[in-house]
């Protein structure tokens, strides 16, 4: 028994296919192929997309010195409005002088803070910000007790600039400043003298996270 189909004849249960349509067969076959490699390589370049554009955004968030915010200090003040478009420049006054600096206001009262140096008014010496959405490498950020970091086994270290208490964070190099009440009664208590640990309450919470560094200081 034979029957005919198209492009070639059928015999029995076998099937004969022309040569045209047999190359017609293979085009079709590779076509499917090709459809299937391009389905798979467009999944896998958004997949890649999809998690870089997750790390950028969790390293913007970052406080890991000696960046915060995707910028590094001793790079041009410059440069902030690259990465943060409604970013405004400010200024910074200490001691009788004063310095430029780069606010970018980050909604209900957060902010990130860029600062040069009076001596170096050109590049960022220091990094700071209020805002709890930054955390640093081992997950601090405002709101962080001072108890917590004591559990965590971090070491403290204390400064006392212009009439400030700033406690820093040595494994992380960060330094920062507790809540307005838990500052206020440090100083009721401290004199200079002792263990300033003993004379801060330990339910403290950060309210802000700050990294600084000398851009005239040779590099290692």
């Amino acid at each position: 028994m034979k029957l005919s189909v198209r492009g070639g004849r059928v015999e029995g249960n076998r099937v004969f296919l022309s040569a045209a349509a047999a190359g017609r067969s293979l085009c079709a076959i590779r076509s499917a192929d090709r459809a299937v490699h391009a389905g798979s390589l467009i999944l896998s370049l958004l997949l890649v997309a999809l998690t870089a554009r997750a790390v950028l955004a969790d390293s913007i968030h970052k406080i890991a010195y000696p960046s915060v915010g995707g910028i590094s200090l001793c790079q041009p003040l410059a440069f902030v409005a690259r990465l943060f478009p409604r970013a405004k420049a400010t200024t910074v006054s200490s001691e009788g002088s004063m310095w430029p600096a780069v606010r970018v206001d980050l909604g209900k009262g957060t902010w990130l803070l860029f600062e040069s140096s009076h001596v170096d008014p050109a590049r960022i010496w220091r990094i700071s910000t209020n805002d709890s959405g930054y955390s640093t490498r081992r997950g601090y950020r405002v709101g962080t007790s001072i108890a917590e970091l004591l559990r965590k086994g971090e070491k403290l270290g204390f400064s006392y600039p212009e009439g400030y208490l700033v406690v820093e964070i040595v494994s992380e190099n960060v330094g920062t400043l507790v809540d307005d009440e838990s500052a206020r009664r440090f100083w009721a208590r401290f004199d200079y003298s002792g263990d300033p640990l003993k004379a801060l309450d330990h339910t403290a919470q950060i309210k802000e996270l700050g990294i600084a560094g000398n851009c005239h200081a040779p590099s290692r």
